[in-house]
């Protein structure tokens, strides 16, 4: 008997929001998975606050499917997904700095064409009936032109089998992918068969590079770790911004818009995007488009700023969601790292007070363990054991991060030390031409300051003219966590900078369309 499977092709898009102005690259923040129900009578949901008014955004939450809805019928056996991790065939470990002189330092150690790399691919194959079976991988480059052909026997059993192959390919017979501005985004194609029936294939692009998340002793003895990444053994400096969802209405977002998006970053000389944890993940369209411009990708899972359940149903479906992710997105040259929530670890020590001698703070760090060092790292390890993991962001990253023994262990403290790991900075009310107010850090996932729209983003849903920067319609819609107060720290900073009338004077109808553009201008600067 055929199998069916009832398939929702996923389409969440996460980029800019109002129509492409890249106005609001603020934090953002999420609320858990809600778990209902009592017993073994569970419900679980994914709520985001990016959909429920959080800052900027409507209150509008999306209902049903997002995406189209396939039938897929099959006998024997069926490719779910197919993912490749590459790596250096030898150890990816440079050679230890030694030197005093920071001008050496960090060390270059690009691919030579003598090197080799291992394409390491795995087949995720659901069976419908136990039994022997062949899965033929090939890989071509864009021209159809072979590089290698391969056929395992395998073993169907009940459910997904994971089938593994590795292909070996010298860097001198193949061209190496690159981020924009290093290289060419060279891609090929990866296809995989099951006992030769057509219906049961699966073809990805793949590109050929390493990637390296160095996080490593500093030159100088100097206290903390390193943390850059590394593509072909060249490190980069990241340039970038983190996304939320570009339209409210996912259903409205358009491969056309997401180019323009990816292409606009492009022209900023941006080479990296973080995809922030509180919205969606990304569909296949802005992947592919990811991989053809050359830009990195920081993944986030999607948990963000939030306290979540320990409990085995509720992690169980973590690891579903983190396989399924990890299995569709490796492979992808794009993807440099996963990250396992976006402030779920500060999260866990802001929601107790200072005071609290009651326990909680060790109660939410066990649940944080549970749920994302062992649950979600685990569930990492089991698809991508050679794709970059980090904890949280912002956080200290791992004390100990083992894959081949299975071992994690989070570097608890400060999530803001910087020392470590990453670092935010806001500052409403700060002096943005006083660097030296800003943290140091070895690598800056957040900052910024909002500003208002465009105005032609405001005339599709307001008359321009009769609106004012403190107007109900513009309180309406700032969202910043201090009340009100979000539209007066934009006009303070514009006071600051700028030749302007007093507030009072700036909040009329005459003055909006001009504070619109200062607003922005305070915001970039």
């Amino acid at each position: 008997m055929p199998v069916v499977q009832l398939v929702n092709i996923l389409t969440p898009c996460l980029t800019l929001p109002f129509q492409m102005d890249l106005t609001m690259l603020t934090s953002f923040v999420s609320v858990p998975r809600i778990s209902a129900g009592t017993g073994a009578q569970l419900l679980e949901l994914l709520v985001t606050l990016y959909y429920h008014g959080y800052l900027h955004m409507l209150f509008c939450c999306d209902t049903g499917i997002n995406g189209e809805v396939a039938i897929v019928s099959y006998e024997g056996s069926c490719i779910v997904a197919l993912s490749a991790e590459v790596v250096k065939k030898l150890s990816m470990k440079p050679t230890p700095v030694t030197t005093k002189d920071k001008s050496a330092w960090p060390p270059v150690n690009p691919l030579s064409s003598n090197d080799t790399l291992e394409v390491q691919v795995t087949a995720f194959v659901e069976c419908s009936q136990p039994g022997s079976s062949f899965l033929d991988i090939s890989l071509q480059s864009t021209t159809q032109k072979p590089l290698h052909n391969t056929s395992i026997h395998f073993i169907c059993g009940d459910g997904i089998v994971l089938v593994k192959t590795v292909i070996d390919v010298v860097v001198s017979d193949v061209e190496l992918w690159w981020p924009n501005s290093l290289g060419n985004q060279t891609l090929y194609t990866l296809t995989a068969n099951v006992n030769g029936d057509a219906s049961s294939t699966m073809s990805r692009r793949i590109g050929l590079r390493t990637v390296r998340m160095v996080w490593e002793d500093l030159p100088s003895g100097e206290e903390g770790l390193s943390f850059y990444f590394e593509v072909n053994g060249v490190p980069l400096f990241m340039k970038g911004a983190s996304l939320v969802p570009l339209d409210v209405f996912a259903s409205r977002v358009t491969v056309n818009k997401t180019r323009f998006l990816l292409e606009a970053a492009l022209e900023a000389n941006y080479n990296g995007i973080r995809v922030w944890g509180g919205g969606d993940y990304m569909p296949e369209s802005f992947w592919d488009l990811a991989d053809e411009l050359g830009i990195l990708v920081w993944q986030d899972f999607q948990f963000a700023s939030a306290l979540y359940p320990r409990h085995k149903p509720f992690v169980d479906s973590v690891k579903q969601e983190v396989s399924y992710q990890a299995s569709r997105l490796v492979g992808h040259p794009s993807l440099i790292v996963f990250c396992g929530s976006n402030e779920a670890v500060i999260d866990s020590n802001r929601s107790v007070p200072a005071s609290d001698t009651s326990g909680q703070l060790q109660t939410f760090t066990s649940d944080l363990t549970v749920l994302f060092d062992q649950g979600v790292r685990q569930a990492l390890w089991a698809v991508a054991p050679n794709t970059a993991f980090y904890a949280s962001s912002p956080s200290n990253g791992a004390l100990v991060d083992k894959p081949d023994q299975g071992l994690f262990i989070h570097r608890y403290g400060n999530a803001f030390d910087g020392r470590w790991g990453d670092v935010r900075h806001y500052s409403d009310n700060g002096d943005f031409s006083n660097w030296n107010s800003f943290p140091i850090g070895r690598l800056v996932s957040e900052y910024g300051f909002q500003s208002f729209p465009s105005t032609a983003t405001i005339s599709d849903a307001l008359n321009v003219s009769e609106l004012s920067f403190d107007c109900l319609e513009m309180r309406h819609r700032q969202h910043h966590p201090h009340d009100m107060s979000g539209n007066m720290f934009v006009a303070n900073q514009i006071k600051k900078y700028f030749n302007t009338p007093t507030i009072m004077e700036m909040n009329t109808t005459t003055f909006f369309e001009r504070f619109i553009y200062l607003s922005q201008i305070v915001q970039a600067f």
